[in-house]
C-alpha cells in the first residue's frame, strides 16, 4: 500500500521539521512513533502479499 508509505514519510518529515525548528515537543515524538509503526506494518504486509 503506497498510501501508508507516503503517510509515514510525511509524518517522518514533520518530525524532522520539529527537531530542526524545536517545536511540538511530545506531539512530534508521538508522530515519530506512529510513523515507525505504520512503516513496519506496511513493510510486513507488502512482504506477505508478494510471497
Amino acid at each position: 500500500m503506497k498510501f501508508l508509505r507516503y503517510l509515514s514519510g510525511a509524518i517522518f518529515l514533520l518530525w524532522l521539521l520539529g527537531i530542526v525548528f524545536r517545536f511540538g515537543g511530545k506531539i512530534i515524538n508521538t508522530l515519530l512513533i506512529v510513523s515507525i509503526i505504520v512503516f513496519i506494518f506496511d513493510t510486513f504486509r507488502t512482504k506477505n502479499i508478494h510471497s
